[in-house]
């Protein structure tokens, strides 16, 4: 048996080891939790670095979605716009009915149709129109004549007349009915080299516009 100092030497020895084996755990515990740390903010940051970049990625793919979706929209309605402007005009039964209808109480007078030279679709337009104005009571000098346009470019529907001083009454009423029906046609006093009666309306039909 060992005395009582000697198992108190033993005890003491044994509580310094345990004491150093403490401390040394602890301080692994410290060092390995500060490198587990430092490993887990770059992991981290790394995450976020990637996925700003895929932030960036997807924003200049939807960026890239949405001016490929406006080229298209541009496109589609240039394409719709070149159909409409190949698409000859024509005046369907609800517009001619309503014109008639129009222009029945009005004044009625004399026309003549001109067209722009060389175009077959204005030509084809101003017979629709003058036959649409005989019907409606009107006095039409037909065929319709085709002239040089005053500019290039001159499109749509005018009227002439000689002098605003003393306008046709029936001028008047086809511009309204016309516009009634969706057709501008602006009116303006004739051009003193193309003599025109007093009593006419001289009726101008220029390219599609």
């Amino acid at each position: 048996m060992r005395s009582v100092e000697g198992w108190y030497a033993i005890f003491q020895t044994l509580s310094v080891i345990f004491v150093m084996l403490t401390a040394g755990a602890g301080a692994g515990t410290i060092i390995t939790g500060y490198i587990a740390n430092r490993r887990q903010a770059k992991a981290i940051a790394e995450a976020n670095i990637k996925a700003g970049e895929t932030g960036q990625e997807v924003a200049r793919l939807q960026v890239s979605v949405a001016e490929a979706e406006r080229k298209r929209a541009d496109a589609e309605r240039a394409l719709l716009e070149l159909q409409e402007n190949l698409e000859p005009r024509v005046i369907n039964g609800e517009q001619r009915e309503r014109f008639l209808f129009l222009m029945e109480p009005l004044p009625k007078g004399k026309i003549e149709m001109r067209f722009a030279a060389g175009n077959s679709e204005a030509s084809r337009f101003a017979s629709t129109l003058g036959e649409m104005f005989k019907e409606a009571g009107c006095e039409v000098e037909l065929p319709a004549l085709g002239v040089n346009s005053a500019s290039a470019g001159t499109v749509g529907i005018a009227l002439r007349i000689k002098d605003n001083k003393a306008i046709p009454p029936h001028s008047v009423s086809l511009q309204k009915a016309l516009e009634r029906i969706g057709i501008e046609s602006p009116a303006q006093v004739e051009s003193a080299d193309r003599p025109l009666e007093s009593d006419v309306v001289r009726v101008y039909v220029y390219a599609k516009g």
